[in-house]
């Protein structure tokens, strides 16, 4: 959406969260692919272009909705934080790996 109009820019379908309920979203540091927070938990690391899901970001233990997403370039590493709803901060290096865990 356009801020001062209030009309929309765009539209973005795909990335499945199967039956969790989107809770967070935040685009990478380079703009290129969405990250999608579920209240199941888990992270999904998306194709901004096609929706397809890239890699899932898992909380160890139980699963802990995430309210609020980051993804920041700190030392030369692409890192992803992740606010929870007991007040916790997860984060990961965004690596090549297909899944990742806290």
């Amino acid at each position: 959406w356009r801020a001062g109009s209030g009309r929309g820019v765009s539209s973005f379908n795909g990335c499945s969260t199967e039956n969790a309920q989107i809770t967070a979203l935040a685009f990478d540091y380079e703009h290129l692919r969405l990250l999608v927070a579920g209240s199941d938990g888990v992270i999904r690391l998306c194709n901004h272009g096609n929706g397809l899901v890239l890699k899932q970001y898992h909380m160890e233990g139980h699963p802990l909705e995430v309210h609020a997403l980051v993804s920041a370039l700190e030392r030369g590493e692409s890192m992803l934080y992740a606010a929870t709803d007991n007040g916790g901060l997860c984060s990961w290096k965004d690596t090549a790996d297909s899944t990742s865990d806290r």
